[in-house]
């Protein structure tokens, strides 16, 4: 999911940089941070860079290091015409950012989500882009805003989770015989089949909601109408809402499984814990993308 994110972002450098990039390989895997963390300080012929970020997820073999930044002139932030700050991401070889060993985490620990500092590295004006400007490649994919394209990919690892959940509980029902429970396996408990059969339906409901909701994104992608912020707000509502749906149903598979989930070798526990984690981001946050989708109905 976060290499697919940042190969998006490549489209917003220039075509002389990624043809340069991939006329070495196919394979070009990118990891880093969206949040404007650092600073970028022009010097001619590109700009200087240095910072520390968070959540740099990615425990692939990356190649390159994608840095957001606010650009300071004259020592102050750069104010854009939106009133908004001035920002630019540069891109980096590996060996020129060092990643802290940070992440501890309760879940998702197999993202290697590390702190990453850069050191005042001059980066040429070539390896910089503006992520939240126009995009450089005429793709319908790049019509999109960011989030409308990370939301549903957050979205799917969320529903991923929960379909792994059940299965686990399933597995584990057809040999369980809990104690108190007469010498039954809990298959055969009527109330925990009608427990189990309301979770699967529940994620079965989670994945039809998600694939219209992206299939009605990408249509509109590859359409002549133009992006309005209802759109926007729709893709991410939904994606939101099955992520917390999601947390629910990993939650009650967790409960349903006795305690045999509170045991590191069963499987279901790492499960609620990366769920648990997942649900802490900004595209998990109902309370802000659901007030959203209302303001822009009622616009």
């Amino acid at each position: 999911m976060v290499a697919l994110g940042f190969n998006v972002a490549l489209g917003h450098f220039s075509r002389e940089l990624t043809d340069e990039l991939f006329a070495k390989t196919p394979d070009v895997l990118v990891r880093g941070a969206i949040a404007p963390k650092g600073v970028a300080i022009p010097v001619p012929g590109g700009y200087v860079v240095q910072g520390t970020w968070s959540l740099g997820s990615g425990s692939y073999n990356y190649s390159l290091v994608l840095a957001n930044c606010v650009v300071l002139r004259d020592g102050k932030p750069s104010i854009g015409p939106n009133g908004m700050p001035e920002m630019l991401a540069a891109l980096l070889p590996r060996d020129k950012v060092e990643f802290l060993d940070t992440w501890n985490s309760v879940g998702l620990r197999g993202t290697c989500s590390h702190d990453f500092v850069i050191k005042e590295q001059f980066v040429p004006e070539l390896y910089t882009a503006n992520l939240f400007g126009p995009a450089t490649f005429d793709m319908p994919i790049q019509k999109l805003t960011f989030q409308m394209i990370a939301a549903p990919t957050h979205g799917s690892v969320a529903l991923g989770i929960a379909e792994g959940a059940i299965d686990d509980l399933t597995a584990l029902a057809k040999t369980k015989r809990p104690a108190f429970g007469g010498g039954k396996r809990l298959a055969e408990d009527a109330v925990f089949n009608y427990r189990l059969g309301s979770l699967a339906v529940r994620v079965d409901a989670m994945r039809g909601s998600l694939e219209r909701a992206i299939m009605d994104t990408w249509e509109l992608a590859n359409s002549d109408e133009a992006v309005t912020p209802l759109h926007a707000a729709r893709t991410t509502a939904m994606a939101a809402h099955v992520q917390t749906e999601a947390l629910e149903v990993v939650s009650e598979a967790f409960t349903l499984a006795g305690a045999s989930a509170c045991y590191n070798s069963f499987v279901l526990q790492r499960r609620w814990r990366d769920v648990r984690c997942l649900a802490q981001h900004a595209a998990a946050n109902t309370g802000m993308l659901y007030q959203a989708l209302g303001s822009a109905l009622v616009a």
